[in-house]
């Protein structure tokens, strides 16, 4: 894939026409035509770059504050997801809006961005980075994010804080929580504590959904096909985190329940071995004594017990060796080398 040019004026378009008619000079046209370059211009150290100016259709009522050429800007209004006819705002709501966006429309026109002197609303799925904040938003249906099944068709409209980018990161030197639910220890809020925002039950441990891919209900198509016998049921795609502390005591109990049953039968084997032995000697004598006994039937009395202890003890030793030492030393304490248990991060 051929890289990107930082500007291409042969994209900078006029809506009307869209043609490239009176491209702005920059720094590099002034360099092949041997002309002096006395100022710095044309995006060089942080001067204003060229790009093309378009005009955001702000709402009666809505403040803007931007930069030149309307690529940044912070406005101030009611809930606009899109154009006047979207949102709380369009319905009368009060829902006061917070809305800073760079990049107005920065993935239209296949990548090349908007055309020069074009007219934009808010577009959520082209503009390049945002964090929108509202009093009063349907944030999940403007952000076009998957329902879990737990959440009902019709979103309710509530306060809610949307960051979008091409890559966000959340950084804390001391630590990140991402935490739901009301604050802890505080009085003046009724009988229940907090409330939400419209005043109403905010319950009791709001779920954290990790989504990776914007996919909840039921997987997408696998990589692999699955054969058809193997179908039997729909496999859930966002499904519950594991404990690790419970899983470990979990596997812990697997492990002494088979330990146990190992010891039982290596206990049977062993058993079984000195009956063997026994009734070898036994027959032994007897035989010496009246010849009444075969000396082929002792012969595989013998060999019987000889089996239990090579079939039997040797691999139930090694399987109990394996449970105790090497699964539980290797993957179930805390400092184990391949510990089911992250270090670092927890959940609830």
């Amino acid at each position: 894939m051929s890289k990107k040019k930082i500007f291409d004026k042969n994209n900078f378009k006029d809506c009307e026409t869209g043609k490239s008619e009176n491209p702005p000079e920059i720094a590099e046209d002034r360099f092949d035509q041997k002309k002096p370059v006395n100022t710095i211009f044309g995006g060089l150290l942080n001067s204003p770059p060229p790009q093309p100016n378009i005009n955001y259709m702000a709402s009666k009522g809505e403040k803007v504050l931007g930069s030149m050429g309307g690529n940044a800007s912070i406005s101030f209004g009611q809930d606009k997801p899109g154009i006047d006819t979207s949102g709380m705002g369009a319905v009368g709501a009060p829902s006061d809006t917070i809305d800073l966006v760079v990049g107005r429309m920065a993935s239209a026109n296949s990548g090349e961005g908007p055309s020069d002197g074009m007219f934009v609303g808010n577009s959520f799925a082209a503009d390049a980075a945002r964090i929108y904040i509202s009093r009063l938003t349907k944030i999940d249906n403007n952000f076009g994010l998957d329902k879990t099944i737990l959440e009902s068709v019709k979103e309710p409209a509530r306060s809610a804080i949307g960051i979008k980018a091409d890559k966000v990161r959340i950084i804390g030197r001391e630590g990140v929580k991402i935490v739901t639910g009301g604050m802890k220890g505080v009085e003046g809020y009724g009988p229940k504590g907090e409330t939400n925002s419209q005043g109403g039950n905010i319950g009791y441990a709001p779920k954290i959904d990790l989504m990776a891919g914007n996919w909840s209900a039921m997987s997408p198509k696998s990589a692999f096909p699955v054969p058809k016998f193997l179908r039997k049921d729909e496999i859930a795609y966002l499904q519950p985190l594991v404990r690790g502390d419970n899983l470990v005591e979990l596997l812990r109990d697997i492990i002494d329940i088979l330990d146990d049953m190992n010891d039982g039968l290596s206990k049977l084997a062993s058993g079984h071995q000195k009956v063997c032995s026994a009734l070898s000697v036994g027959l032994t004598a007897s035989s010496a004594a009246d010849g009444v006994v075969p000396p082929g039937q002792i012969a595989i009395i013998g060999n019987q017990g000889l089996k239990t202890g090579i079939f039997s003890n040797k691999p139930v030793y090694t399987c109990r060796k394996r449970l105790k030492i090497g699964l539980q030393t290797l993957y179930l304490e805390p400092r184990a080398h391949k510990s089911i248990r992250s270090k670092n991060v927890r959940a609830t």
